[in-house]
């Protein structure tokens, strides 16, 4: 069952890529009622979760090939896991900027907006 993951990942990983080459952005038509951005913007973010889950494909692969089961569970666990958890609570203090089509952080967004706390 090690190679489960390993086959979601791929599989995500091809839909995603695959369907940039039809020039179909599937994160687009999942998430486009919560985010709008332009359609440059959602290319970059297909291009990054393909690659994205094609190297989590590859790791996981290599993991449970070359470790024993209780290190493969240790770096599922413990270093996929924590990965993940860390680098969406980074995107949490991001946004996206329509003027320089830039992601920036929260704090380069107060000083390029200039925010004066009215919605």
């Amino acid at each position: 069952m090690k190679i489960k993951p390993t086959i979601i990942y791929a599989t995500f990983c091809v839909v995603l890529l695959g369907g940039m080459s039809f020039n179909r952005l599937f994160l687009k038509y999942a998430l486009a009622f919560e985010f709008e951005l332009p359609e440059s913007a959602w290319r970059t973010l297909t291009w990054r979760w393909g690659a994205f889950f094609g190297a989590l494909a590859a790791l996981n692969e290599f993991v449970w090939r070359n470790f024993t089961t209780a290190d493969w569970v240790i770096f599922k666990v413990w270093i996929i896991l924590h990965y993940c958890w860390y680098s969406a609570r980074c995107r949490r203090h991001c946004c996206y900027d329509t003027r320089s089509r830039k992601i920036l952080l929260w704090s380069s967004c107060l000083r390029t907006h200039r925010f004066n706390g009215s919605a």
